[in-house]
Parts: structure tokens; C-alpha cells; sequence
């Protein structure tokens, strides 16, 4: 009897502390995304002379294999742009000469 007792007891409680965690969770990540898009919305709109804004740091985490690639097509549309973080942004430039030398290893060191 004794044993029943205490596993009702367990039971609830055990599911509103995975609820909470869930919503803890849900909550973190949401003010997260949030945070980024304000961020973003506020530096493209507040600094409109700089460079263009291509994206957020996490935009380079996601294209990390092929980073050279990612900086080289982002370079052929601007030769100066910016990445955002929540406290800066990240500025890169480029001259044309670069991106023709870079350019030029690339399509060499290509195994056929």
C-alpha cells in the first residue's frame, strides 16, 4: 500500500518538471532567435551608409566546410560587406585582384 502510494505521488510530479523544463527550453531558444532578428533589423536599419549586411555570425558556423567558397561568392556581389553579432559587426573587404588570384587556385588545385 505503501508502495502505491509513493509511485502516485512520483508520477505527476515527475511530468511537471519535464513540462517546465520543456518550457524552459522553448522560452531560451525563443529569445534567442528573437534577439538575433532584432539585432539584425536594427543594425541594417541604423547604419545604412556601411557596407551591406550579409548575414549573422552563425552563417559562417553553418557554412564552415566550405567557408573560402562562402567568402568568395559573397565577395563577387560586394567587395566589402558585414556580418552581425549581437554586440558588433563583423566587416570583411576584398579587392579584385585577390579574387581573381583565389580564383585562379581554386579551379587548379581541382582533382579531375
Amino acid at each position: 500500500m505503501a508502495m502505491e502510494l509513493v509511485t502516485r505521488t512520483l508520477i505527476p510530479c515527475t511530468l511537471y518538471s519535464l513540462f517546465f523544463l520543456f518550457a524552459l527550453i522553448f522560452l531560451f531558444i525563443t529569445s534567442s532567435i528573437a534577439s538575433i532578428f532584432i539585432v539584425f533589423i536594427k543594425e541594417s536599419l541604423r547604419n545604412s551608409g556601411q557596407a551591406p549586411i550579409f548575414g549573422t555570425i552563425f552563417d559562417l558556423l553553418i557554412n564552415f566546410n566550405s567557408l573560402l567558397d562562402y567568402h568568395l561568392n559573397n565577395a563577387r556581389k560586394n567587395l566589402t560587406f558585414r556580418f552581425l553579432r549581437s554586440s558588433h559587426s563583423e566587416i570583411f573587404t576584398a579587392t579584385q585582384l585577390s579574387l581573381n588570384i583565389y580564383s585562379k587556385e581554386a579551379s587548379q588545385n581541382i582533382t579531375r
